[in-house]
């Protein structure tokens, strides 16, 4: 410590400090305003009472059948949009990427 403010030294070459990361804190602002939402929702808390407890739940009233199959397709939908990001992101569908360059 130097002057009272700690060192971002680890000891290690050519690393003086550790990398900044906003996306980290962006996902903590936006989880907790998420998550109050959810609360809210009655597809979420009907999931959570499956979940919890299938039996109960339906004794509660929660229609089963259409509350999983929500969940399953929101499930689906999530997945798709996955895959477009991972295809997007690595390429994978450009008409020239088993063209060899040599």
């Amino acid at each position: 410590m130097e002057g009272g403010t700690p060192s971002t030294d680890l000891g290690l070459v050519g690393a003086r400090s550790l990398p900044r990361r906003p996306q980290v804190g962006l996902g903590r602002r936006a989880a907790l305003p998420a998550l109050v939402l959810a609360e809210a929702d009655p597809l979420i808390t009907d999931l959570i009472a499956i979940g919890s407890d299938e039996e109960r739940a339906r004794l509660l009233g929660v229609h089963l059948a259409r509350r999983k199959l929500q969940a399953y397709a929101f499930s689906a939908v999530l997945a798709a949009l996955a895959g477009i990001w991972v295809t997007a992101q690595t390429e994978a569908g450009a008409p020239n990427a088993a063209i060899s360059s040599s």
